[in-house]
């Protein structure tokens, strides 16, 4: 009989563990009326998505979506994704004071960030096509913003499992001195330990 419940236990805690880790997995909805771009979602299926010009910039399967770095009281948010096909991140920055932990997070809910008046920065590394080269550009920005429309928290067992960030993204830029528009950006991505750094 002890037999038995020791192995009914080990069962509820892989199952558990399983549970956890499909957590940080992606769902894929799509925009009903934009083809290949995810939904706009708040129930953290770890998509993202933006038009990059003309061309989608998405997340995929291969990367983590997205990683928060906290490091001399700058914050980063790095998109992790494909365009045209190859690896692509750009990572939003700016100065923050009060976000020690990604429970922290908590704090942007409703919260929206002019990246111009906030001193922001935006970091692009694309992959080249032709020698698979991640080549990395601080752009100048003309506008921008990131909005945080949602932030709630995820509990399993009465226990915080995740922070599930939802929201949009836009900001424009010059790229060789032609202007380049990133919209209709769109992210809804669970957020805990094992995306989340405080760099000392």
């Amino acid at each position: 009989m002890k037999q038995i419940f020791i192995i009914i236990a080990a069962l509820i805690f892989l199952y558990s563990c399983k549970k956890e880790t499909d957590l940080m997995n992606s769902v894929y909805i799509e925009d009903a009326d934009i083809p290949g771009m995810p939904a706009y979602t708040e129930w953290g299926y770890n998509t993202f998505g933006a038009f990059y010009g003309r061309d989608l910039f998405t997340y995929t399967d291969k990367e983590v979506p997205l990683y928060i770095s906290v490091d001399n009281n700058i914050i980063n948010f790095i998109f992790q994704g494909q365009y045209r096909g190859n690896y692509m991140s750009v990572n939003i920055s700016y100065p923050e004071y009060t976000i020690k932990s990604h429970s922290d997070l908590l704090l942007y809910n409703g919260r929206k960030i002019n990246l111009l008046d906030d001193n922001g920065i935006i970091v692009i590394n694309k992959q080249s096509s032709d020698t698979s080269k991640i080549v990395s550009d601080t752009v100048k920005l003309i506008s921008g913003s990131i909005e945080f429309n949602r932030v709630q928290n995820v509990f399993i067992d009465d226990k915080e499992e995740l922070v599930i960030l939802s929201g949009y993204f836009n900001f424009q830029f010059f790229d060789n001195n032609i202007p380049v528009s990133v919209h209709d950006g769109r992210f809804d991505i669970g957020v805990n330990e094992s995306v989340f750094f405080l760099i000392p």
